[in-house]
C-alpha cells in the first residue's frame, strides 16, 4: 500500500513538472527572441508574445483541408502529450523517473521517434506539395540525426551500466570515470539536442520554414496553437535533457535553487540556439561561401563498435539555396592570407578523410585494449526481456577482426576517392562529392556496428536473410545492377563491407547457436554450392570488369557460406577458414575494384575489350590486376590460398564421415581451377601487349589513388597472417 502511494505521488510530481515546463515553454521562447533580438540591436517582440499568439489562434476557428485524413487531425495531440510524457520522464525536477521499471531511456528513444514519424506523416497527408517537401526534409534529419542521439545515449548507458537516465545522471555526477568516452558523448549528444531543438544554421528564413513549418501550413486555429506549442515544448525538453544528463544540479528532490539554476541553463540553451540561427543568417557582402555541403554532411565520427560508438561533426551549409555554409569568415580571411580559396569537393574530402581516420584511430584503441585483455570476449547487453537479450554488443576476436577491415578498408576508399572524384576522371562526374563523402562516412559507422535453444526456425531464418545480404542464389540480382556507383563505392559496399554483413550474421549464429541442426549445414551447403557454379557460368559474358567482379564476389561469398555450413558439422578448421576468408576477400577484391577504378579513371572505360597493354602505361594498376586475380583464386603466396585450402582441408576430412561431400568438393576444386584459367585469359588480353588506343591516351593516377593500391597489394600478401595469429 505504501508503495502504491509513493508511486502516485512519483506520478503526480513528474505530470507537474510536465505541466510546468509546458507553460514555461512560451516563456522561454519569448526571453530568447528579446534576448536574440537585443544582440542585432532590434526592439522584437516581448516576452509575453507567444501567450498572446496561442490564446488568439485558440480563438479562431480550425479549418481542415478537404484532402486530410485521419493522421492530419492527430498530429497536434500527439505532438504535445509525446512531448508532455517525455518531459515526466526526465528528472529534472524530481529524482526518479516515473518511468524507471521499464527503461525510460527506450521510452525517450521510442516517443522522439513517435513525434517525428506524426509530424512529417501530417504533411504527406495533406496532399500539399509544400507540406510534403517539409515532411520528406524532416524524415531526412530523423535518419542522420536520430543514430547520433541514441548512439551517445546508449554510450552513456554502458557508462552506468543502467538505460534508466536518473542513473546515468547520478554516475556522471559522481564523476567521469572515462573522461575521453563521457566528453565525446557530450558533444555527440548535445549536438544531436541543437538539431532536434530544430536550431539548423539556415541561410534565408524560407529555407527553415520550409524545413520546419512546411507539414504546418495547412493547420489553423487550436490545431496550429497545439502544434507550435508542442515543437516549442521539444525544444525545451531538448535542452532539459542535456541538462538532466550531464550537468549536476540537473536533479533536485523539491522547487529549490537547483530547480531555478536548471531552469536558468534550459532558458541559456533555448537562447543559444535561437542566437545561432540568428547569428548565422547575416550577409556578408563580397564574401562567397566556398564549402558545399549536403544536409547528409551532419557527417559524422562513425561508431567504432562498443563504447566509442560517438558521431560528431559540425553542422554547415550549402550554396544550393537551402543549406550556406557557416564559414564565410573562414574563407574570407583564408583567402586573405593565402590568396586561394578552398574548392568545396576538397574541403569535403578534407573532412571525410580526417573523420575515417580519426575512426580508424579508435578502432585501433579498441583492438589494443582487447589485445591487452588477453582477448577475452566481452558481451554487453542492452535490453533484454527476461532471460533474452534483444540488443547489445560482442567484442571478441572474429568481431574484431572484422571491425578492422571494415574500418581499414573504408580509410583507404576515403583517401582512394580524394584521387578518383575529381574532374580528371573520364568516368564519373565529380557533383555531390559532398554528399558522396557524408554517405561514405555514414555506411562506415553503420557497417562498424554490425560487426540458445533455436531449432530449424531460427536458424533457417538467419540463413536465409543471409542469403539475401550477401547476394546469394536465388538473391543475387541486385549486386551485378547495383555495379553504377562509382567504383570506390563498388569497393566499399560490394567488396569490403555490406555483401560480407550476411556472411558475418550467419557465422554470428554459428559461433553463439550450440548445437545446430545438421539440416541447415546441409542446405547452406547445397545452395552455396549451386551459388558458386552459378557464378562462375555467369562469368562468361561479362565484358564490364565491375560487372564481372561482381559475378565474382557472389561465388566468393559463396565459398564462405560453404565454409561456415561444413562448420556445422563439427569441423573447427572449415569455421576458422572462413573467417579468415572474409576478411582476406575483402583485401583482395577491394584491389580489383580500385584497379577497376584506376582504369576507368584514366581510360574513360571499364570494358576489357577496348583495355589492353595496360602495364605499359599503367605499370601499377597492372600489377594490382595480376595480384588480385591470383589472390582471389587462391594461388599461393597470396591471400586468397590460405583462405581456400582450410576449406578444401575440412571438406575432404569430413567427406570420410559424409561420402555426399566427396563429390562436392570435386566440383569445387574444378570450379576453382576454371575460374583461375578465367581471370589469368583476361589478364593476358588486358595487362600485357602494345596499349590499346583507350590506354595509349590513359591519363596519370593521382598519388591517393597509387597509395591505397600499393597498401591494398601489400594487404593481399599479409592479410592472411593477420587474420590466422588473431583467430588463434
Amino acid at each position: 500500500m505504501r508503495q502504491t502511494l509513493c508511486d502516485g505521488y512519483l506520478v503526480i510530481f513528474a505530470l507537474a513538472q510536465a505541466v510546468i515546463l509546458l507553460m514555461l515553454t512560451p516563456l522561454f521562447t519569448g526571453i530568447s527572441r528579446q534576448i536574440r533580438a537585443r544582440m542585432h540591436s532590434r526592439r522584437g517582440p516581448g516576452i509575453w508574445q507567444d501567450y498572446r499568439d496561442i490564446h488568439k489562434l485558440f480563438k479562431r476557428q480550425e479549418v481542415a483541408p478537404t484532402s486530410s485524413g485521419l493522421m492530419f487531425r492527430l498530429m497536434p495531440w500527439v505532438l504535445i502529450s509525446s512531448m508532455l510524457v517525455l518531459a515526466m520522464a526526465l528528472p529534472l525536477f524530481i529524482t526518479v523517473s516515473p518511468f524507471a521499471g521499464g527503461g525510460d531511456l527506450i521510452t525517450l528513444i521510442y516517443l522522439l521517434a513517435l513525434f517525428r514519424f506524426f509530424f512529417a506523416l501530417s504533411g504527406l497527408d495533406t496532399g500539399s506539395p509544400f507540406a510534403g517537401v517539409g515532411a520528406s526534409r524532416e524524415l531526412t534529419l530523423g535518419i542522420l540525426v536520430e543514430p547520433m542521439l541514441i548512439l551517445s545515449l546508449l554510450v552513456l548507458a554502458l557508462i552506468a551500466d543502467s538505460t534508466h537516465i536518473e542513473m546515468i545522471s547520478n554516475t556522471l555526477a559522481m564523476g567521469w570515470n572515462s573522461p575521453l568516452t563521457t566528453v565525446l558523448a557530450l558533444l555527440a549528444c548535445g549536438f544531436a539536442c541543437f538539431i532536434e531543438m530544430g536550431k539548423i544554421p539556415f541561410d534565408v528564413a524560407e529555407a527553415e520554414q520550409e524545413l520546419q513549418e512546411g507539414p504546418l501550413t495547412e493547420y489553423s486555429g487550436a490545431g496550429l496553437a497545439l502544434a507550435k506549442w508542442g515543437l516549442e515544448l521539444k525544444q525545451v525538453v531538448m535542452a532539459a535533457l542535456f541538462v538532466a544528463l550531464f550537468l549536476p544540479f540537473g536533479r533536485a528532490q523539491e522547487l529549490s535553487l537547483a530547480c531555478l539554476l536548471t531552469s536558468l541553463v534550459v532558458t541559456l540553451l533555448k537562447v543559444f540556439a535561437d542566437f545561432c540561427t540568428g547569428f548565422n543568417r547575416r550577409k556578408h557582402a563580397g564574401t562567397r561561401a566556398f564549402f558545399t555541403h549536403s544536409p547528409c554532411d551532419l557527417a559524422w565520427l562513425q561508431p567504432c563498435c562498443a563504447c566509442m560508438g560517438l558521431l560528431v561533426n559540425r553542422s554547415v551549409r550549402s550554396t544550393d539555396g537551402i543549406w550556406k555554409s557557416c564559414s564565410d569568415d573562414v574563407n574570407a580571411a583564408f583567402y586573405r592570407r593565402t590568396g586561394r580559396f578552398v574548392s568545396p569537393q576538397r574541403r569535403a574530402a578534407e573532412w571525410g578523410v580526417l573523420f575515417a581516420a580519426l575512426t580508424t584511430l579508435c578502432m585501433l584503441s579498441l583492438i589494443s585494449a582487447f589485445y591487452q585483455a588477453d582477448k577475452v570476449a566481452v558481451t554487453l547487453t542492452l535490453v533484454n526481456v527476461g532471460d533474452v537479450a534483444l540488443f547489445g554488443l560482442v567484442i571478441d576476436r572474429v568481431s574484431t577482426l572484422i571491425l578492422f577491415v571494415v574500418v581499414f578498408l573504408g580509410l583507404l576508399v576515403t583517401i582512394y576517392s580524394t584521387g578518383y572524384l575529381t574532374d580528371k576522371n573520364r568516368e564519373h562526374p565529380h557533383n555531390g562529392t559532398n554528399r558522396y563523402y557524408a554517405f561514405l562516412l555514414v555506411f562506415i559507422g553503420a557497417m562498424s556496428e554490425l560487426h540458445g535453444d533455436a531449432r530449424y526456425l531460427v536458424y533457417g531464418g538467419i540463413l536465409f536473410a543471409a542469403w539475401g545480404k550477401s547476394a546469394q542464389l536465388p538473391m543475387q540480382a541486385w549486386l551485378p545492377d547495383a555495379m553504377e556507383a562509382p567504383t570506390p563505392i563498388s569497393a566499399y559496399l560490394h567488396a569490403a563491407s555490406m555483401v560480407k554483413v550476411g556472411v558475418y550474421i550467419f557465422a554470428r549464429a554459428i559461433i553463439d547457436g550450440g548445437n545446430i541442426p545438421h539440416v541447415i549445414g546441409g542446405v547452406g551447403m547445397v545452395m552455396a554450392l549451386v551459388t558458386i557454379l552459378y557464378g562462375f557460368l555467369m562469368y562468361l559474358p561479362q565484358q564490364d570488369m565491375k560487372r564481372l567482379l561482381a559475378w565474382s564476389t557472389i561465388t566468393q561469398l559463396g565459398w564462405m557460406f560453404f565454409g561456415l555450413s561444413l562448420s556445422i558439422f563439427g569441423s573447427r578448421l572449415a569455421l576458422e577458414g572462413s573467417i579468415a576468408y572474409i576478411v582476406n576477400h575483402a583485401f583482395a577484391k577491394s584491389l580489383f575494384f580500385l584497379v577497376a577504378g584506376a582504369q576507368s579513371y584514366s581510360c574513360g572505360t571499364r570494358l576489357l575489350p577496348r583495355l589492353r597493354g595496360v602495364l605499359h602505361t599503367l605499370p601499377l594498376p597492372g600489377v594490382g590486376f595480376c595480384v588480385a586475380a591470383l589472390a582471389i583464386t587462391g594461388v599461393p603466396p597470396f591471400n586468397g590460398f590460405f583462405s581456400k585450402f582450410p576449406l578444401f582441408a575440412a571438406g575432404f576430412a569430413l567427406s570420410v564421415e559424409y561420402w555426399i561431400l566427396l563429390p562436392a568438393m570435386i566440383l569445387l576444386m574444378i570450379e576453382s581451377v576454371a575460374s583461375f584459367a578465367w581471370f589469368i585469359r583476361w589478364f593476358g588480353r588486358v595487362v600485357p601487349g602494345k596499349p590499346s588506343e583507350a590506354v595509349a591516351d590513359a591519363a596519370p593516377l593521382p598519388g591517393s589513388m597509387r597509395l591505397v593500391l600499393i597498401v591494398l597489394i601489400v594487404m593481399s600478401l599479409i592479410s592472411s597472417v593477420i587474420a590466422a595469429t588473431w583467430l588463434q
